[in-house]
């Protein structure tokens, strides 16, 4: 199944933003277009003349890399060169070529976490503070006998973590109002009918970083086939 190259960046970016990179470090698409559709992705260390034949014979349409494979410019770009040669190779056979360095050291979960985790270290912090997550609101909308479910599903993504203190949420109830189309398939209600049901209001503070896990983690507990929330960024 294919899937468009911007969608699986845009999904790649929601956990490693580029934001998050050190100055002077070249994240992002190194190589190619992100304006087509992808069947095939590989992941490596580096883009290497190897690992570009590799690509090549397997019909891969991405390549992520961890190290980017331009940090300088490129002054000439010439068949007899390998390093080069590999660029010519990669535009010839519109194969894309992406890039995560320093941002996935610094990502929580990220590569550093990663390490760690492998060597049985039970406690870390980092070093040297580099970035601030910016933090977001959502605001989901629920069925009041549902706002449970959404509270558990939206804190097992790490949603409402606030420094010492975990499952943190605000809830407010009212009433919701809705007139469900022919096309509709609604949960509660019938078409072409007026509806209005008791809804609880469930916010929730949590990392920018998080956005694509909790965005998915409410729509798979929502009851509704077109939930109403907002979300938005405050810091």
């Amino acid at each position: 199944m294919s899937l468009e190259a911007k969608e699986f960046i845009t999904k790649f970016e929601s956990f490693c933003p580029l934001w998050l990179a050190e100055q002077g470090d070249p994240c992002g698409l190194h190589i190619g277009s992100l304006d087509k559709k992808i069947d095939r992705v590989m992941m490596t260390l580096d883009v290497r003349p190897e690992v570009v034949s590799e690509a090549i014979e397997k019909d891969i349409d991405l390549i992520v890399a961890k190290h980017p494979p331009i940090f300088r410019p490129v002054d000439r770009l010439v068949a007899d060169d390998p390093q080069t040669k590999m660029y010519i190779d990669l535009v010839k056979h519109d194969i894309a070529v992406y890039a995560a360095h320093t941002n996935m050291d610094i990502i929580w979960g990220g590569l550093n976490d990663w390490f760690c985790e492998m060597l049985g270290i039970k406690e870390s912090h980092y070093l040297v503070k580099t970035h601030e997550a910016r933090l977001k609101k959502l605001a989901v909308y629920v069925p009041s006998d549902n706002g449970k479910q959404m509270r558990e599903a939206l804190a097992k993504t790490g949603a409402g973590t606030q420094g010492n203190y975990r499952n943190t949420s605000y809830s407010l109830t009212g009433v919701g109002r809705f007139t469900p189309n022919k096309k509709a398939n609604p949960t509660i209600g019938t078409q072409d009918q007026e509806e209005q049901v008791q809804e609880t209001r469930i916010e929730v503070v949590f990392p920018e970083t998080l956005q694509e896990k909790v965005l998915q983690a409410m729509y798979q507990a929502h009851p509704y086939e077109e939930p109403a929330y907002d979300s938005f960024t405050f810091r």
